[in-house]
């Protein structure tokens, strides 16, 4: 604990005419300036501390915001009104410090400090608060010594980065102080931060059109083998404004990331209710800050209007279905508007060209071939829409997403082949594909006897795949996105599905949800609890009896 020692040796040093006070430490670190700007998080929001700087540094711009402030909207504030000389934690929780550090930090400028008030209480005062651990992985982190985790979400990364972030450690009087290390750092936003953030200062976009919130019930009837139903399938979503925004020049880079002046735009996140908004292309770098991965000097220009239809995996069927469709409920309004706009997406590692596929689907999709602009470097857009997307996995799905997957289904059917389409089919996937069956062979044989063709669905064309999915009575298969062109039928399907207890991806259950499928939800013990990809083994006795039920009520 070699930083606690420095710390309380410090602390413990005689100081000639040092006064501890938090005010004469924050006046003392930001007199410097010519008009200091000073960030305090309080319990109130209207701190004494606030109100002795303000009237002994009348040039200071000084923002004192509470700790009951929903965290997005003191996010978005302190950021407009950043980066700030002096930040300061003047709060008496001591165990919400840790993960106020983490943002608080990156809120100073480059040679700024963070001040935690009290910091030597936290660490002396409570033996077994988490505080004393966070510090010595910082100091560590800082130094380089810390262990590289091997899990890309361990929360390790977050000290790491801190760690990085620290150009030193002090300690005046009873107040811990950190000076911010020259490190780019770039404001993380969600969707309702975005919009808030132009209700409050009208600069990074324009909001062209808007869907408001509304409450969707589920169509879909489900049962399932679990003890419960699965917290991720609920009955009723809360379904959150759409928005259409344009940004002039903002920076898009392939990997679905967007930034402009100092931010991470919402367009970036696939995933965008999540308290922790991450994308593989950005730097987790604290929860509410992150840098992107591109290189910021070889930026290249792309005049004219685009629209951001990008992904973290784009070329994969399942994303492309889910992620990527859900925004297309704007593109009618941004062609119509500019007829010369382009669909903007990137190239990937695995992928770096457009796929045949991907074509097909979104010609039938409305979008023609030459209207498809794939970059392979980061470019900053003249004019660029974005589109909250109509589904999030897990939180929510748009109903309106119904008739865009419908409208997808028809056009591409229409392009079938003619033949006889079996009335039972199951889904199969390669044996070595993630989240494999163990018994595979087994759980398809148990099909076979109850009259259902074994399919691999990459074996068929995608019309075919679509006139497949909608000839069929019934529909079963391995979880995954071997069964999404459940999205694309013209009406409801029984539907039967087997996975890990462990995939708690709720895709089928959002298309079910839209379309009024009535599914059958058989869940499996996986090999490994804590691996989403684990493989799983159907258990005859355990999981056996349940099916053969969903076999009877089939007849």
């Amino acid at each position: 604990m070699e930083l606690l020692r420095r710390l309380r040796r410090q602390h413990d040093e005689p100081r000639s005419g040092d006064d501890s006070g938090a005010a004469e430490l924050v006046i003392r670190r930001a007199a410097s300036r010519p008009r200091p700007q000073v960030a305090i998080l309080s319990d109130d929001g209207a701190s004494d501390l606030a109100a002795e700087i303000r009237a002994r540094l009348r040039k200071a711009t000084v923002v004192d915001l509470p700790t009951s402030m929903d965290a997005w909207e003191r996010h978005v504030r302190f950021v407009e009104d950043g980066p700030f000389d002096v930040v300061v934690d003047h709060t008496l929780n001591h165990d919400e410090r840790l993960a106020q550090l983490q943002d608080l930090h990156f809120l100073a400028r480059p040679g700024g400090v963070m001040i935690i008030r009290d910091g030597m209480t936290s660490l002396t005062g409570r033996e077994d608060a988490p505080f004393k651990a966070q510090l010595e992985l910082l100091k560590a982190g800082h130094r380089g010594e810390t262990r590289r985790p091997t899990r890309r979400r361990d929360p390790l990364w977050d000290s790491i980065r801190l760690g990085k972030a620290i150009a030193s450690f002090d300690v005046e009087g009873e107040h811990l102080v950190f000076t911010r290390a020259r490190m780019l750092a770039l404001a993380k936003l969600d969707e309702a931060a975005m919009n808030l953030h132009l209700e409050r200062t009208g600069r990074l976009a324009e909001v062209i059109t808007s869907v408001p919130a509304e409450q969707f019930r589920s169509r879909c009837a489900l049962t399932f083998n679990a003890a419960r139903r699965p917290v991720r399938q609920p009955e009723v979503y809360d379904v959150p404004e759409l928005s259409l925004r344009v940004h002039h020049d903002a920076v898009v880079a392939p990997g679905q990331v967007v930034v402009k002046d100092g931010w991470v735009l919402p367009e970036s996140y696939r995933h965008n209710l999540h308290d922790r908004l991450r994308n593989r292309q950005v730097i987790d770098l604290a929860p509410r800050f992150g840098r992107p991965r591109y290189d910021q000097s070889s930026v290249g220009a792309l005049p004219g209007t685009y629209f951001h239809l990008d992904s973290e995996f784009r070329g994969h069927f399942g994303h492309l279905l889910t992620e990527q469709v859900s925004r297309l409920w704007a593109w009618p309004e941004v062609k119509a508007t500019h007829p010369d706009a382009k669909v903007l997406m990137g190239t990937n590692r695995r992928r770096p060209e457009m796929m045949e596929y991907e074509y097909v689907f979104y010609e039938a999709a409305g979008i023609a071939r030459e209207d498809i602009v794939l970059t392979k470097e980061p470019v900053c857009v003249e004019r660029l829409y974005g589109a909250t997307p109509m589904m999030e996995n897990p939180s929510y799905v748009h109903p309106g997403l119904g008739g865009i997957w419908r409208a997808v289904g028809d056009a591409l059917a229409r392009d079938s082949a003619e033949r006889e389409w079996p009335e039972r089919i199951f889904l199969s996937r390669h044996v070595d594909a993630k989240r494999a069956c163990n018994n595979q062979s087994e759980v398809e044989d148990l099909f076979r006897a109850q009259g259902f063709e074994v399919l691999l669905p990459e074996t068929f064309s995608l019309p075919d795949q679509v006139q497949l999915f909608r000839k069929a009575e019934v529909i079963a298969g391995f979880a995954g996105s071997g069964l999404f062109n459940i999205a694309l039928v013209d009406s409801p399907k029984r539907v039967i599905s087997i996975g890990s207890e462990r995939y708690h991806a709720a895709n089928e259950y959002q298309m079910a949800s839209v379309q009024g499928h009535r599914m059958a939800q058989i869940t499996c013990r996986p090999d490994h609890p804590d691996d989403f990809h684990s493989p799983y083994t159907f258990d005859h006795e355990r999981e056996g009896p349940w099916l053969a039920e969903v076999f009877s009520s089939l007849s």
